[in-house]
């Protein structure tokens, strides 16, 4: 998994498919979007053009708006791109997830743009998500995010480990993956919750929201 870009819009409820204007972004249905027209310029002031021109099929998109901390919708990119005049691109999506609530007009809402370029699930002999839960001994109640998270966390500490391509690693190097995958998951959620409200809890879905904004413009497998 690769965060390809990271960035933040100033949502425009205008749901025309049209230049919204540098730093906003729109969609043609506030609840359930099939297309989003997105500003070359973020809300930063952060050209992004370039990396929106990376985007792929199947890659998929995090909306979290600023003024909702609960609510988070992931879109997954269908079809070409339409780019106009390097100011504004139009990208069709369908919804794949979420616990979503519209944002409030004129809201900062920040966005990942994520790449599937490594497996989510490590293959067979490799830690699974499971052995990682006992590990960090949080469970994910079934949690497919939360899943994913680790999983993640896995698939980074085998690049890590530089052994990648190793079919079946042996019980030193199994043990080593799961212990750095536990202490990049412990030591980021630390991280994000100094940067976070105390008061948010500590669900899955918060976990692994804690874990985006640490991760934020850093590519993870």
């Amino acid at each position: 998994m690769l965060i390809i870009l990271a960035g933040s819009w100033m949502y425009d409820n205008n749901g025309a498919m049209a230049d919204p204007g540098a730093g906003n972004f729109r969609m043609d249905h506030p609840l359930i979007p099939t297309s989003l027209a997105i500003a070359s310029v973020d809300n930063n002031f952060q050209d992004a053009w370039d990396m929106l021109l990376l985007l792929l099929p199947q890659d998929r998109i995090i909306l979290r708006p600023g003024d909702n901390i609960d609510a988070w919708l992931e879109l997954t990119v269908v079809g070409s791109l339409l780019g106009f005049d390097n100011l504004w691109m139009q990208v069709s999506v369908v919804p794949s997830a979420s616990d979503w609530v519209a944002p409030i007009p004129f809201t900062t809402v920040p966005m990942d743009f994520l790449h599937d370029d490594v497996p989510a699930v490590p293959p067979m002999n490799w830690p699974t998500v499971a052995d990682l839960e006992a590990f960090v001994r949080v469970p994910s109640d079934g949690d497919p995010v939360f899943d994913w998270a680790l999983g993640s966390a896995i698939n980074y500490a085998k690049i890590v480990l530089g052994v990648t391509d190793l079919p079946m690693p042996s019980e030193s190097v199994f043990f080593a993956c799961v212990e750095y995958a536990g202490s990049l998951y412990t030591q980021r959620t630390g991280q994000a919750d100094y940067y976070t409200s105390p008061n948010e809890g500590s669900t899955p879905m918060q976990r692994y929201r804690k874990i985006l904004l640490v991760n934020r413009q850093v590519a993870i497998a």
